[in-house]
């Protein structure tokens, strides 16, 4: 069977690259401390049980703003439904979100201002759920799916309960520029969407100016995929499907780059009119997602997928989701808890890890899928980065094929700990502990029994231990803190989990109090939600709802509590119960120096940190606390190894002489030589996604384009470096189309390295791409031999010397 499952969403063919280039570097992403974002979540939507939600859009700024509004459904994060709305300087858009005659959710507004599709305020805009379902299957020959669960393949229940990430896609000065046909000027989308009287000036203008260059037809598309042996990049700037609202050098009408850090306010309110009970809801905002990028995309399949959370640095890429996540990560969830049928007081906790779908939800030819080829760790404007391998068919019932996994360094599980599609389950548990207290400071016992009650399709494999952990499952959770299980069914949740509490050792066999839950993962996870209480009387005008938001235990090197290793104000180690300290980040796979981890004896680098801090006159430890009071922990940390010219910071000296060890001359530091591991540091430091970067893997720089960005290869040409014989043979030019050609003709080998490398294995990473993974291709050396004449001798003398080195 020939499936051709996501690819016929693919307009064009690029060329797999290995640059990238971007605007410029992207500013802090943290929790937003004014209540406003440039991304905000809303954690919680329903229309379950006669709930609808409301959701209020406010543009803070005297700027133009274009804005993603996205529907994910609960159980996966799969997107249910998505439209832009373009906001006009300090405008308010409004909508609700209700059930339709068939149960699926349903946007309507009475709003004026412009979106796109334009249609939404005549018509509305239902949910779909092609994002997780089949769209047809011609007898078993050709398929086209995007399912991820058999069980709700086609499911309207799945979506009817979930969250909503808005985000700024572009922002334009003020209302932008007025046309003027005489001097050829069309005039800008945000002058089109601005009002006048109330009105807007053009909304049809504007939904034209965000629908695609072109829209391609259906039946070519498809037949083209059928027959590429690759899946197709996705068309446009960066993947966006060059609609006229993206601003670009040939076209100034479209919305630039978002220059705001915090320019969207978003409020949300659940309503049940039928139980006569209403909540506002917190939402959640980022400050400084996507500053300095442009990140507009055209209305239509598949460019409309993108934006995403993990958009930050680049569309179709998550480069940017570790800066998200360590931003707005939590290690803890603490809240009230209160039911009690007696009285009609109930409450349910929602929690949603907005970023989950980004580890847990990985398909390479699914083009829905969170992790893709389109969109990956390594990936970036739409080109398709990653070996695919065969197609991912779906799940077999006699052998439940696995969902086609792309490699670690494109898709990383962790912090999360099992992939939605293991099982076919419609299920990805993520671990926490939960401690329960009454109102008089009494624990709670919990119930032994089972450790989350199950969904009819969940099997018992999921019973997690030991007894005291449990498991959020899904994107958005809801849970019911209570004793026994006839509890109330406040926001009647279809996939609401019950902690059945043993309220006997209470106080008064109290049944309400408070709670913390603990994830189990040191770094904590992306979370955000609120509490749900209700007070039923079964008389709608004297019902009462109220919904608090969660308190949250964010990691942070400045917390000493549980730090193992404190130095100062500092923490270097963390413990059992903590995030993790400055050593712990820099060398995780993710962080600065995580490349070095298996070559850096981790208490050696605690000791020249203790050592830097200790000797320190205190200008260095508070630069490094402001840094990180202010949600700067990258630029804390690249200050620590780098320096700030004026004698603060600057580890890179003691990196090299803990890489140097006894002065032998092996290992990393025999391919580097003196001069490339002086400059280590600094290579591993620059962003491999910049415009500087001239040759790159993901977010490593492979080669710079000047003396203030070098790349890891770079560093192999200088002085005692395992390739300075080749610096006086290949201009920068040659090199990098000879490494681009070499990583681009073996994706393997580029799986291999960027595996390795993002391992701790620096060493064995770089040797994979001098010499090749043992297949006939070979690596970068063989390729410029292959590519440059008279160098036979100069190569032979590269390979024994390597050889010598790897034993």
């Amino acid at each position: 069977m020939r499936s051709i499952f996501a690819r016929w969403c693919s307009f064009g063919i690029l060329p797999l690259v290995l640059l990238a280039g971007t605007p410029s570097k992207v500013g802090a992403v943290t929790v937003s401390t004014n209540g406003s974002g440039s991304a905000v979540v809303v954690p919680y939507y329903s229309v379950n049980g006669g709930w609808e939600t409301l959701i209020n859009l406010t543009n803070t700024t005297t700027n133009s703003l274009a804005v993603k509004v996205r529907l994910h459904e609960a159980q996966n994060g799969r997107s249910v439904m998505n439209f832009n709305v373009a906001l006009s300087p300090l405008d308010v858009w409004t909508a609700y979100i209700q059930a339709d005659a068939d149960g699926r959710p349903v946007l309507r507004t009475n709003d004026t201002s412009c979106t796109s599709p334009l249609n939404i305020r005549s018509e509305g805009l239902r949910a779909s759920e092609q994002g997780y379902s089949t769209i047809f299957d011609f007898l078993g020959l050709v398929s086209l799916s995007f399912r991820d669960h058999d069980a709700t393949d086609g499911s309207i229940e799945r979506m009817r309960e979930g969250y909503i990430t808005v985000l700024v896609m572009g922002e334009t000065a003020g209302q932008g520029t007025a046309p003027d046909p005489a001097n050829d000027v069309r005039g800008s989308t945000a002058w089109f969407a601005k009002h006048e009287n109330g009105i807007p000036r053009n909304c049809l203008r504007v939904a034209e100016d965000f629908e695609p260059e072109e829209a391609g037809n259906f039946l070519e598309v498809l037949l083209e995929s059928i027959l590429s042996e690759t899946p197709l990049a996705i068309r446009g700037d960066q993947g966006s499907g060059n609609p006229i609202a993206r601003a670009t050098a040939t076209n100034p009408s479209g919305y630039g780059p978002i220059v705001s850090p915090t320019p969207l306010k978003v409020n949300a309110t659940l309503v049940n009119q039928d139980r006569g009970t209403a909540a506002g809801v917190d939402s959640f905002p980022i400050a400084g997602y996507g500053e300095g990028r442009n990140l507009v995309t055209a209305q239509g399949f598949p460019f409309n997928l993108e934006p995403t959370l993990a958009s930050s640095n680049d569309l179709w890429s998550t480069t940017g989701l570790a800066q998200i996540e360590a931003g707005i990560a939590a290690n803890s969830v603490a809240n009230e808890w209160s039911n009690n049928p007696n009285t009609g007081a109930g409450s349910e906790w929602v929690v949603t890890m907005p970023t989950k779908r980004f580890h847990v939800d990985e398909d390479a030819l699914n083009l829905h899928a969170a992790c893709n080829v389109y969109r990956n760790s390594r990936s970036s404007g739409g080109t398709v980065v990653g070996v695919p391998g065969l197609p991912y068919l779906g799940f077999n019932p006699l052998t439940l094929l696995p969902p086609e996994l792309l490699l670690l360094s494109t898709c990383p599980l962790e912090p999360f700990n099992q992939r939605f599609q293991s099982g076919n389950n419609g299920a990805s548990p993520t671990e926490f502990t939960i401690a329960v207290y009454d109102r008089e400071e009494n624990t709670a016992a919990l119930d032994t029994g089972p450790i989350f009650d199950l969904a009819p399709d969940l099997p018992p494999l999921l019973v997690l231990s030991p007894p005291a952990a449990r498991a959020l499952v899904h994107s958005a959770n809801v849970l019911r803190i209570g004793r026994g299980s006839d509890l109330p069914n406040v926001l009647n949740s279809n996939a609401a989990r019950t902690i059945d509490v043993d309220s006997a050792g209470l106080a008064g066999d109290q049944a309400a109090g408070w709670a913390r839950i603990r994830f189990t993962a040191e770094t904590g996870h992306p979370a955000t939600g609120f509490i749900f209480k209700e007070r039923n009387f079964r008389d709608a005008t004297k019902n009462m709802g109220q919904a608090l938001a969660h308190a949250y235990q964010r990691p942070s090197v400045l917390n000493l509590q549980d730090c193992r290793v404190p130095v100062s104000n500092l923490c270097l180690i963390g413990g059992d119960n903590h995030s993790g300290g400055i050593v712990d980040i820099l060398l995780r796979p993710t962080g600065p120096l995580g490349p070095l981890a298996g070559e850096i004896n981790a208490e050696d680098l605690v000791e020249a940190i203790a050592t830097l801090l200790e000797n320190d006159d205190g200008s260095l430890n508070a630069i490094l606390t402001g840094l990180i009071t202010d949600g700067q922990l990258q630029e804390a940390l690249e200050l620590l190894l780098l320096g700030d010219g004026q004698g603060n910071g600057d580890l890179q000296d003691i990196i090299g002489s803990l890489l140097l060890g006894d002065g032998s001359g092996g290992g990393l530091a025999g391919i580097l030589g003196p001069d490339g591991v002086a400059g280590l540091v600094e290579a591993l430091l620059t962003d491999g996604t910049a415009d500087a970067c001239q040759a790159n893997l993901g977010t490593l720089c492979l080669i710079g384009g000047d003396s203030d960005h070098i790349g890891l290869v770079d560093l192999l040409l200088l002085d005692g470096g395992v390739l300075e014989a080749l610096s006086d043979e290949l201009t920068q030019e040659e090199l990098v189309e000879i490494l681009g050609d070499t990583l681009e003709s073996n994706g393997a080998l580029a799986e291999l390295v960027a595996n390795l490398i993002q391992g701790g294995q620096l060493e064995e990473g770089l040797t994979a791409l001098l010499v090749g993974d043992g297949s006939d291709q070979g690596g970068l050396v063989q390729a410029v031999q292959n590519t440059v004449d008279n160098l036979d001798t100069i190569i032979e003398d590269i390979l024994s010397f390597i050889g010598r080195l790897t034993g």
